[in-house]
Parts: structure tokens; sequence; C-alpha cells
């Protein structure tokens, strides 16, 4: 006599277990976002170099202005981490302080994309992630505290609703943080140590998610889980643009950095390790 075996039943058991832990699918950061993560809400691999804007791919189609040559606002485009990946983009400096003109602490290398409902993302569990590098030709000065926005959608500064992924430098030591505010402006943030730290030249896989059944945050160094955190509260919403790159320049956060393959999407998702 056969044996049934339930497997449709057992498949609708675990994705409904998947759902309410608000788990999704595994990431592998070793292939292209593009063929890694199906489907995603929005995605950069900037691989086609336009002339007068930058374009996401994933669900939500959404462009960025940039203008080509003009490097001291706008990020430009630089070979990426192998052929299989394509172009990069690098966001340096922009204008440096002292700062002379009314509009030169906004100057960074960065760019806006536009506000949508779906990126809002009140509520929701989410994960964010990209490949980050130095410059090999990077003159940094490293004194003190540094710190580089990867990619947000709020003002952190003024403790306006929203979220922000950023690393940091400090005594001699390199951390992944990401931040959340609250509807009422309560700021959370999860801190990681990033082990190698970033040296000039090196590429390392950096991703962060917020699971909002759980509250818990937890952030990954190249494809390795490093934190995971309680946090008491929940996201506000954020109208602001999302932003990849610093968008506010000062002395302390102003930290070359090219990227690739940025990411956001829905769900909390686990990594593979980055093969080195």
């Amino acid at each position: 006599m056969k044996i049934r075996r339930h497997r449709p039943l057992f498949a609708l058991l675990f994705a409904i277990l998947c759902v309410s832990t608000g788990r999704a699918d595994t990431i592998d950061p070793n292939k292209p976002i593009g063929e890694s993560l199906k489907p995603s809400l929005l995605y950069f691999d900037f691989d086609e170099e336009s002339e007068g804007s930058i374009a996401s791919k994933g669900e939500m189609p959404l462009s960025a202005s940039i203008e080509p040559g003009k490097v001291d606002t706008y990020p430009s485009f630089v070979p990426g981490r192998n052929e299989a990946f394509g172009k990069a983009m690098a966001f340096n400096y922009g204008v440096l302080p002292p700062f002379t003109e009314p509009n030169d602490m906004m100057a960074g290398n960065h760019l806006d994309i536009p506000d949508k409902p779906e990126l809002r993302l009140a509520g929701e569990s989410f994960t964010v992630g990209a490949w980050v590098q130095m410059p090999e030709d990077a003159d940094l000065d490293l004194s003190g505290v540094r710190h580089k926005m990867l990619l947000g959608k709020g003002g952190f500064s003024n403790a306006y609703p929203g979220w922000g992924f950023q690393v940091s430098y400090e005594s001699n030591h390199w951390s992944l943080t990401l931040l959340l505010v609250g509807p009422n402006g309560d700021r959370m943030r999860a801190d990681a140590p990033i082990p190698e730290g970033l040296s000039p030249g090196v590429w390392h896989h950096v991703a962060a998610s917020f699971d909002a059944v759980k509250q818990e945050v937890t952030l990954w160094v190249d494809g390795v889980r490093t934190v995971s955190r309680k946090v008491d509260g929940d996201l506000g919403e954020s109208t602001f643009p999302l932003v990849i790159g610093e968008r506010g320049l000062s002395t302390y956060c102003n930290i070359p950095i090219t990227m690739d393959d940025v990411f956001i999407t829905s769900g909390v998702h686990d990594f593979k390790p980055v093969e080195q």
C-alpha cells in the first residue's frame, strides 16, 4: 500500500508560517540583485548609465535626476564589483566645510526618489541592503566620529518619523546602524560591528530588517547575521523622499562610499553568506 504524502497541505502550512512571522525568502548577495530578489519592491543596480536620470527596477519603477559631471552634488557611475555586477555608483563628498552658499549643507552626493505610499512602510516589515565599498583613492580624515547614510526616508536630525540605514566610524571601529523614528518622534536603533571594517577597494554586503510583528531589528554583514535586538515602538509614516546617499553634509558625515545593488523590499529576509 502506498502512503500518500500531503505535500500541498505542508506547503500551505509553511506559507502561513512565513506570513505570520514576517519571514520571506533568502537573498543571495553573491548574485546580482535582479536574480536574487524576486519579487522586490525597489532596487537599483546602476547598470544602465543615462544622461538625465537613473531608474529603479522591481515592482516600483521610479527615477531620480542625475547630472553627469556635476560631482559637487550628484553621484557618478563607476565600475561595479565585477563583470556580473556591471556598474556601481560613487557617492563622494559633495561640498565640504566651510560652507559658503545657503544650500551647501544639502550638497552631499545623493539620489532623491519621489515619495510613494508603498514606500512609507509604517506598520510593515521590511528589509534593506546594498554592496558598499570605500574608493581606493579615498583620502580620509577619520578623526572623531564619521557616518554615512546609505539609504533612508525621514528627517532624523529633527526626529521626523521614518528610518535610516548607515555606516559609522568611531575610535578605530566601523559599525552598521538601522535608525527608526516612531509617529511621535521616538527614536529607536540597532547597531552592529563591521568586523573587518571598511577598507579602501574592498566590497562588503550590508543589510538590515525590521520585523513589525516582533518589533525586532536584525543586521547582517557579508550575509552573516550579527545582531538581532528588540525595539520598543512602531515605525512612523514618512512622506519624505527616499534618499540614497547622504543628503545633508557636515564635518561628521563625509565618508565617500561606492554602492551597488541597493534594494528595499517587503518582509523579513535571511541572507546567504558572501563567497570570498
